[in-house]
């Protein structure tokens, strides 16, 4: 989000500057007036929002949320118990290893025995775990580097040297991940009402409708 002004006049430098190529000056005119579309459906969208968080609402979804919850938090009987010590090995090999069959030799154990314990709900919940932990430390990393790719993008986007079709994909990258943001902080602020995921989805996609209206479909 930061970028984005300092993205929109790159743009703006590309398309006037008549040493940039007809296909880079082209580009450049192509993205923004996609992002205009979109940065005038957004402009759209936050006076109602605004609207919305003004006035008490009634949390809709908070129940339902409240449940979901309990229901993924709850501990599952005998959890682990039936596998013993291989347990662990044969997940961290089933994370590392390109199948079934390799992660059965890692850990050695039978093949046949692992498709056993893969179709085992207790065994499945913990290599779901296991996955979501192992995507969340990515997750963490990426977020983490997401400061130092915004200062990539402006570098890009000022160095003199860089080519206009290059300053112009940058630019349009930090638009589009700026959106992103602005349409993930909308979905939040309505979650926080009490509106379900699809309440924002179907906004963001241009219903005009009142928020009640689509939650009610």
């Amino acid at each position: 989000q930061k970028a984005s002004g300092a993205a929109v006049t790159i743009l703006l430098k590309v398309m006037s500057d008549p040493g940039a190529s007809a296909a880079a000056r082209l580009k450049a005119a192509e993205v923004v007036l996609r992002h205009a579309k979109a940065a005038s459906e957004m402009e759209d969208i936050q006076p109602r929002l605004a609207e919305l968080e003004r006035a008490p609402q009634p949390a809709k979804a908070e129940t339902v949320r409240r449940t979901a919850d309990a229901r993924r938090s709850a501990p599952i009987a005998g959890h682990g118990a039936k596998f013993g010590r291989k347990k662990d090995e044969a997940i961290a090999a089933l994370l590392t290893q390109r199948s079934v069959e390799e992660a059965a030799r890692e850990a050695k154990i039978g093949t046949q025995t692992l498709y056993c314990w893969i179709r085992q709900p207790e065994f499945d919940a913990d290599w779901r775990e296991a996955r979501r932990a192992a995507f969340g430390q990515a997750s963490a990393r990426l977020q983490q580097a997401s400061n130092s790719a915004v200062t990539t993008l402006l570098n890009i986007m000022a160095l003199p040297g860089t080519p206009a079709a290059t300053k112009v994909r940058a630019a349009d990258l930090a638009l589009i991940h700026g959106k992103a943001a602005m349409e993930e902080d909308v979905g939040t602020r309505l979650s926080v009402l009490g509106y379900a995921a699809e309440v924002a989805q179907a906004v963001l996609h241009g219903d005009r409708r009142s928020f009640n209206e689509i939650a009610r479909e």
